[in-house]
């Protein structure tokens, strides 16, 4: 096997760099939220190295230990970064199919090692200018600065290429298991699950602390001593073994790469197994639905469940609000009561997000198969039917229970508690109408780009915003009638007693999301009956 042409090499990561320029360019809010970022974290870095330049003239050996934590951490947090972009985008350039039939898969292996190495060193590059410098200026030796440069570009460089390898080493497993391959989704929700819990509760920081601190009994953790050698009596045979190790690492990781990138890009996927499981099921029944609408709006409803099934991808948008639960999740841990706010979070949410899942773009989500599916004899009103059976059969049981679930957690009385849970599952009824009427009015066909690497038809953002508004509007009755604190102010200023409000506010909800579930329902059929090619 000839070694690869290192001109090859340079050419790939050029065109990479260019492709993901052309890609940011493409949006100008993207853009500008990349400014934003990337300023934000300079203006951190900077702040970092003032901090370094005011405290470190007087650093001693006493501090050692405190920077071994500090570079364990880092190295890990560097290499858990990289590792998820591999898994998560990228793991292969554009039009793969052609370069690998084009230069050899170790040239794109070394490419990609090259574009993620830089990669990582870019958002770091604030921090590998000031925190050398200031450590330099402050202890008054440039031999001090330039330790300090090298430990941290060997974190750096060594923890992105061993994110890679490792990333690499999962997706191969995720790609040729086919076990993990029919529960991805699962596997996925409940990796977001324990991420959010993490991010929001008290044991992400505990696990950060204990993670940290386990590194920092191994030899990657030497860097610091490698940093502080210099400056304070640090251990020199420390240091070489840091640099030792790092060099070890990166060999490692380089030649580790070769194999696992070639068998993930020329893999036979274990996905065939899962579609024929999908196809054979589909052949025989809607399944579940077949139970409630045995005719084609039971098969609509079964086809949106199934095609969200098969791509997750497009579901991403709706797992964004999860992240606004962080407070009041944090709050719940750390009190051990479950905050008021949670439980109509927690009602209107779901509805929403089923809604917003499964019905919100019916037209686009047909593809190309929208002119098939309009001639194929299917009613327009048994097209919105399945789409608005699919939201409420879907989401009305999980929006019952879980509201209860976390009301009878919560300080509220049972009775608030059990109407809002009934207007839960009253809201995800309607919500299927309403998204289904709004997506028709405002689809979108064409795809767009989810991820670096991923395109999918997602709805529009007009149509999102529009069904959002319309949904939260219905449910404000309910919301501001529900607890008791809003509705004893509300009763105030009517000259009624707070209590009182409850059942007007739940019936109010449910009149107007139902309204605009029929309205919804006869628009999106309306829409799909007048498709014209």
């Amino acid at each position: 096997m000839r070694r690869p042409t290192l001109a090859h090499v340079a050419r790939i990561v050029r065109t990479e760099a260019r492709r993901r320029l052309r890609v940011l360019s493409e949006s100008g809010l993207r853009v500008l939220l990349l400014v934003f970022g990337f300023g934000l974290i300079a203006l951190l870095q900077v702040a970092v190295g003032i901090g370094i330049y005011l405290f470190a003239g007087g650093v001693t050996a006493s501090v050692l230990p405190l920077a071994r934590v500090g570079a364990g951490g880092a190295w890990v947090l560097v290499v858990g970064i990289t590792a998820f972009g591999v898994l998560s985008q990228r793991s292969s350039y554009d039009a793969m199919d052609g370069l690998l039939t084009t230069v050899p898969s170790r040239e794109v292996t070394l490419a990609m090692l090259c574009t993620e190495a830089g990669g990582a060193l870019l958002p770091f590059a604030p921090l590998l200018v000031v925190a050398p410098l200031a450590f330099g200026l402050a202890t008054g030796s440039a031999l001090a600065g330039a330790a300090a440069f090298l430990a941290l570009a060997c974190l750096v460089v060594s923890a992105a290429l061993v994110g890679f390898t490792l990333g690499f080493g999962v997706k191969n497993l995720a790609v040729r298991s086919a076990l993990v391959a029919r529960y991805r989704t699962l596997i996925a929700a409940l990796a977001v699950v324990a991420y959010f819990l993490l991010l929001t509760t008290e044991a992400g920081g505990d696990l950060a602390g204990t993670v940290a601190r386990a590194v920092a009994a191994t030899p990657i953790a030497w860097l610091a001593d490698l940093a502080l050698l210099p400056v304070v009596p640090a251990s020199a045979s420390a240091a070489l073994g840091a640099l030792c190790l790092v060099a070890v690492l990166v060999a490692g990781a380089v030649l580790a790469a070769f194999p696992l990138t070639a068998a993930l890009w020329y893999a036979d996927r274990a996905t065939p197994a899962e579609r024929d499981a999908v196809a054979t099921e589909t052949s025989l029944a809607p399944g579940p639905f077949a139970r409630l609408d045995a005719g084609p709006a039971g098969w609509v409803a079964y086809k949106s469940v199934v095609r969200a099934r098969r791509a997750p991808v497009k579901l991403l948008y709706v797992a964004y609000p999860l992240f606004a639960l962080g407070g009041p999740v944090g709050e719940a841990f750390a009190t051990g009561l479950v905050p008021t706010v949670l439980v109509g979070y927690v009602a209107v949410y779901v509805a929403w997000a089923a809604g917003a899942g499964l019905a919100l773009n019916p037209l686009g989500d047909e593809g190309a198969l929208l002119p098939v599916s309009a001639t194929s004899g299917v009613s327009g009103r048994a097209f919105a039917r399945g789409h608005l059976l699919a939201t409420a059969a879907i989401g009305a049981p999980v929006a019952f229970v879980g509201t209860a679930v976390v009301g009878v957690l919560s300080p509220l009385s049972p009775v608030r508690v059990a109407v809002l849970a009934v207007v839960a599952a009253g809201l995800c009824v309607g919500a299927g109408g309403l998204a289904a009427g709004v997506g028709s009015a405002l689809p979108r066909y064409e795809a767009v780009r989810v991820t670096r690497s991923r395109r999918a038809t997602v709805p529009s953002l007009l149509a999102f915003a529009v069904y959002s508004l319309l949904l939260l509007v219905a449910a404000l009755p309910v919301m501001v009638a529900g607890f008791p604190g809003v509705s004893s102010f509300v009763g105030g200023l009517l000259g009624v007693s707070g209590v009182s409000l409850l059942l007007p506010g739940a019936a109010l909800s449910l009149g107007a999301v139902g309204v605009l579930g029929v309205l919804g329902y006869r628009h999106a059929a309306a829409c799909f009956d007048g498709y014209a090619v």
